[in-house]
This record gives C-alpha cells, structure tokens and sequence, in this order.
C-alpha cells in the first residue's frame, strides 16, 4: 500500500522528499531552498530501493535513463524543486 510522503532528508537548505507509490515506486522531491544553484544526490537506500533504477522527471516529461545506487541532479536553480519517478 502507497506511503505518506516523508522528508528523509535536510541538509539546512537542501531536501529530500520521498513517497512510496504502487508498484514499487517511489515519487522523489529534490528541493533546493538556497539562493545559490545546488547539487543533490540521492542514493536509492535512502528511500528503501536497490539495483539499477529508472528516473523520471515528472515535470520535465523526460525519462533520464538507469542508475545504480543513487541519482544526482546537477545544477538546481535557486528555490526550485524537482520531482522524479523512481522505479525498477
């Protein structure tokens, strides 16, 4: 059954935000609340998955490819959030 969504992550000005979706699928929020472009990585043990993942950004409407054992979004404007979809 799908999840809450919980901030597992909050580094001052940088959060992870995750949702557990049917399927076995996450909906990851990246938000950079700083005033200055940031980097934020987020590895796939933090929100409770493992192996070579699909991202998607939902947003954006693009898929972003496979990755094994985390995602990094580079660049992420001042005050932007980014929103994935993450599954096997």
């Amino acid at each position: 059954m799908p999840g809450r969504i919980r901030r597992i992550r909050d580094d001052r000005d940088l959060e992870v935000w995750v949702k557990e979706l049917s399927g076995n699928r996450r909906a990851v929020t990246l938000l950079n609340r700083s005033n200055k472009p940031a980097n934020i990585k987020v590895s796939w043990q933090e929100i409770g998955m493992e192996g070579k993942l699909k991202v998607r950004d939902l947003w954006e409407h693009k898929n972003l490819g496979k990755f094994e054992g985390s995602f990094t979004r580079k660049n992420i404007a001042s005050h932007e959030a980014i929103v994935l979809l993450v599954e096997k």
